[in-house]
């Protein structure tokens, strides 16, 4: 996110520079375009930039086996349900006997099929 507010950043400052030539080229109506383009780009700079003062502090993790969501001292885990081929074991690699599951036979806890 920080890379595209900097992305906007010299968008706004090209299109200003672009409406301060096409002034001093007498175009009035084109630089008025131009400085409005310029407007909205730095509204996007604005929003962004808030947007990144309120982000949480928190760091997102993702594994094999669960989700860990961590801020501050407190630790959440979510563990993933059943969800895999079937045939599959929790870690995903096929069960004894089985040498890969079939394919586009996904399930979801419930043991239903995902088609």
């Amino acid at each position: 996110m920080v890379l595209f507010a900097w992305a906007a950043v010299g968008i706004a400052v090209l299109l200003l520079l672009g409406a301060a030539a096409l002034l001093l080229l007498d175009d009035a109506l084109a630089a008025l375009v131009i400085g409005m383009l310029a407007a909205v780009a730095l509204a996007v700079v604005l929003r962004t930039a808030l947007r990144l003062r309120r982000w949480p502090a928190g760091r997102l993790g993702f594994f094999r086996d669960r989700l860990v969501l961590v801020q501050g001292r407190t630790e959440l885990q979510a563990q993933w349900s059943g969800c895999g081929p079937r045939g599959a074991s929790a870690s995903g690699r096929p069960r004894s006997g089985s040498s890969r599951p079939p394919a586009a036979t996904w399930c979801c806890g419930s043991g239903t099929s995902g088609r």
